[in-house]
């Protein structure tokens, strides 16, 4: 059990940077257009709120993704890495992710 539960540890620790854009890319989509949209002085902060979150998502994938262009400068220079291709495999997973989540959030229509 021991042993099982270190490499599900070392997997989630490899994988961090792609969890954390996936989490980012389910924040953004989180935030309805029309709230960031429309500005009110006298709305009761649900424009701040959905601006804070988006904010907050925009941080969490940039993090993400520099975190993975760490992991792919560590593995290329790293001389007992088996591969770089992992460093170069998360870097794309991260951006296609990131990608997805922004280009549905904002090419989707209606209430939701």
């Amino acid at each position: 059990m021991l042993v099982f539960l270190e490499i599900i540890f070392n997997h989630l620790q490899l994988n961090q940077e792609r969890i954390f854009a996936s989490f980012a890319a389910l924040m953004f989509n989180c935030v309805k257009r029309d709230e960031i949209q429309d500005y009110s002085p006298y709305d009761e902060g649900e424009g701040c709120r959905s601006r804070t979150w988006l904010f907050l998502a925009y941080v969490i994938s940039f993090v993400s993704l520099a975190g993975s262009v760490g992991l792919l400068i560590q593995d290329a220079l790293v001389d007992s890495a088996a591969s770089s291709w992992t460093g170069v495999a998360g870097v794309l997973q991260c951006v296609f992710v990131l990608a997805s989540g922004i280009i549905y959030w904002t090419s989707r229509t209606g209430d939701y």
